[in-house]
């Protein structure tokens, strides 16, 4: 362990960075937080490179001090890294002990079944069997759908405008998950790891300064369920115990009692609280004279024995933050809950600790958008670390004392951090509005398709446009109608409502926009066989291709409730009635002639060619089935991520109850501190009083 000692005054804060998941280089994390950290001063400090906070080998520490000008408020501040990476990194490197994320996704799934069925079997459940095998069917769609988007977007990366990371965001997450929540020896020696490091830090600081420091642990994505296992397993543990670590070390869990704060960015921890009980302890973390109020003073665990036990100087303050565009972290109700439960007041975390926002313009890309939010760090830095205002490097230049009104000082306190109203309302839109325009995209190359087929060279730019969006219009409205039984419980009245209301927008599109000469075109004429010439004073021609789409749309009610099959039988559908229209429309195009030359030759008949047809109309195949994976993604997404709808379902199991219908409003957070049942009965009665 060796410590940077370069600037004038002592450390006295230390702050303490893991990362999440993925693929991830040494130091990177403390870096940008400490970036972060030092733009608190209008002159913030350069960005040094990752060499400047190196780890050491063999799992050493460093702690290092950014380069700051006297009196800035991170002078006194130190920075150090805990990486976990490497072990990860081993594992998938060998390539024999990780699952196939599909299956595993499935193994979720069927947890949760398990769950439900062991909790509501005698309570007249509301699901069934068909309703987990869908949920299993979307897990697939999901990874599926990110996987053929992401390889789609490779021009936009090209280009510069944006890089759509889920697929490999999720990758990602589903590996390290395994490893932390279902492999006990990898998860085991990672935590180990965790209080090596966190050993190296306290003991090198009590070498060098009188003082006690000061830690607060600022944690991302995964790296917070480790960070916030091993804080419960150092409070869980006798006061002079210790371990003997990977690298060698003895490693004791004192370090818990320096501890002030802790920052959850993008946090799962509630996912591995709901699906993974067994991680956590229990009947091991209660406090001394707990009341459920939060304590004001020192507090003791009293499991061990109060003579036993660690007792912190104060509550460690925790803030949590994450946006509504990330799909791994979230409010963390459960985990209140959880200290609730094992009468545990070692956190100061209640609700209005808990910060939700709409910051970030692209779901899923939200999740590492944290690390550039300067109003996040700089929340907690008030809140947290300086709790009491701490002024920014005064300004001396004789511009800023000359000025009036200009200063270097900063606010008192930042505020939490809030929801940007126009990003909210984009960040929710862009999958719908992707979605749309591969409908558009499939119903442009099919209709200029149909009209070179026909020699079609009159139609003006506005006809084409109005047949085009208005033909979008009809053919998402089939799509949206048609998937929500794949994606919902169908028996609910509502998403009836909405499928009829959807595809009636569709319907209106067509008899109010299009005109008849166009809807005639496009019905190849199907309507001339029959001597009718109108439906409720609709034309026929319009009836025709509103009666085809609700064919197709009602046809995905039909079918076995698994998403794959849903979005077959649709697609195939669509092949159908194209493949139908394509014919009867070679049968009664009419002849075409090549006008006759100046010298009289006679008019040759012009040979129409069908492949493009045929090409254009797999385009529209292939862009549909893209734009319906899109929109699936895009619901499973906001329903039962970004509003927690599974998240909410699950934690009502645990409670022994059905989940309440959902209704179309946000979710809302209850003030009140859920109930969560992790030990029985027989176990919470011995909990001491």
């Amino acid at each position: 362990m060796t410590t940077q000692t370069q600037t004038r005054r002592p450390i006295t804060k230390i702050i303490v960075a893991i990362h999440g998941i993925g693929s991830q280089s040494r130091s990177n994390t403390i870096r940008t937080v400490a970036h972060r950290f030092g733009s608190l001063s209008e002159d913030p400090p350069p960005i040094m490179p990752l060499g400047f906070f190196q780890l050491g080998n063999n799992g050493e520490v460093h702690v290092s001090k950014l380069e700051v000008e006297e009196g800035h408020p991170m002078e006194t501040v130190g920075f150090a890294e805990i990486y976990w990476a490497d072990v990860p990194k081993r594992v998938v490197t060998q390539g024999d002990t990780l699952e196939e994320s599909k299956a595993w996704g499935k193994t979720v799934v069927a947890r949760a079944h398990a769950l439900y069925q062991r909790r509501l079997r005698e309570k007249n459940p509301c699901l069934d069997d068909k309703d987990f095998a869908l949920a299993a069917g979307a897990v697939d769609e999901i990874l599926e759908a990110v996987t053929v988007i992401e390889n789609l977007s490779w021009v936009f990366k090209k280009s510069g405008v944006f890089e759509f990371q889920i697929s490999s965001l999720l990758t990602d997450y589903i590996g390290d998950v395994q490893l932390v929540a279902d492999f006990k020896s990898y998860r085991k020696q990672i935590i180990d790891n965790f209080h090596d490091a966190m050993t190296q830090i306290v003991d090198s600081f009590k070498t060098k300064q009188p003082e006690t420091p000061r830690i607060y642990i600022v944690a991302h994505s995964e790296g917070t369920v480790i960070s916030f296992l091993a804080m419960l397993e150092a409070l869980s543990a006798p006061v002079n115990s210790s371990l003997q670590a990977e690298s060698g070390r003895t490693a004791t869990y004192q370090w818990i009692q320096h501890v002030s704060g802790f920052m959850t960015l993008g946090s799962p921890i509630d996912k591995h609280i709901l699906l993974w009980p067994k991680l956590w302890p229990v009947d091991t973390i209660a406090t001394e004279n707990f009341t459920g109020a939060l304590p004001l003073g020192p507090v003791t665990v009293i499991t061990q024995s109060p003579e036993n036990g660690i007792t912190l100087p104060a509550p460690i303050k925790w803030r949590n933050y994450y946006d509504f565009g990330d799909p791994v972290g979230f409010q963390l109700d459960s985990a209140r809950a959880y200290l609730q439960d094992q009468r545990c007041a070692a956190f100061e975390f209640n609700l209005e600790h808990d910060f939700g926002f709409a910051r970030y313009w692209l779901p899923g890309k939200a999740h590492v958008d944290y690390w550039q939010d300067p109003d996040v760090f700089h929340h907690f830095i008030d809140d947290v670390v300086f709790a009491d205002p701490s002024p920014k490097v005064a300004d001396t230049s004789a511009a800023a004392t000359d000025t009036p009104g200009t200063s270097g000082s900063r606010p008192a306190k930042s505020p939490p951090p809030k929801t940007r109203q126009v990003v909210s309302l984009v960040s929710v839109a862009i999958p719908y509005v992707l979605s749309f325009l591969l409908h558009v995209a499939a119903v442009y190359f099919m209709l200029k398709a149909v009209m070179t087929f026909l020699y079609l060279d009159s139609w003006t730019a506005l006809q084409i446009t109005t047949c085009v969006i208005t033909l979008s219009i009809l053919l998402a409205s089939i799509t949206v109608a048609g998937r929500l039984p794949r994606l919902v419980k169908r028996t609910q009245k509502r998403w009836w409502i909405l499928a009829i209301g959807v595809y009636a927008v569709g319907a209106f599109a067509v008899i109010y926009i299009l005109d008849d000469r166009t809807a005639a075109f496009l019905t190849f004429g199907i309507a001339d066989a029959t001597t009718i010439e109108s439906f409720y004073g609709v034309s026929l021609e319009k009836a025709w291709l509103i009666g085809l789409g609700a064919f197709v749309a009602a046809s995905c009610w039909l079918v076995p409730r698994n998403p794959r099959w849903g979005r077959r039988f649709m697609v195939g559908s669509g092949m159908l009635v194209v493949g139908i229209a394509i014919a009867v429309g070679y049968i009664n195009a009419p002849t075409m002639f090549e006008p006759p030359t100046a010298n009289g030759t006679a008019v040759k008949e012009v040979k129409r060619l069908l492949w493009p047809l045929v090409l254009a109309a797999l385009a529209f195949i292939y862009l549909w089935w893209l734009a319906i994976l899109t929109f699936d993604l895009a619901f499973i997404w906001h329903r039962y991520i970004r509003n927690s709808v599974a998240i909410d379902a699950v934690r009502c199991w645990q409670d022994e109850k059905d989940a309440k219908p959902r209704t179309f409003k946000g979710r809302e957070p209850s003030l009140a501190v859920p109930h969560f049942s992790l030990v029985s009965q027989v176990t919470k009665n011995r909990l001491p009083r």
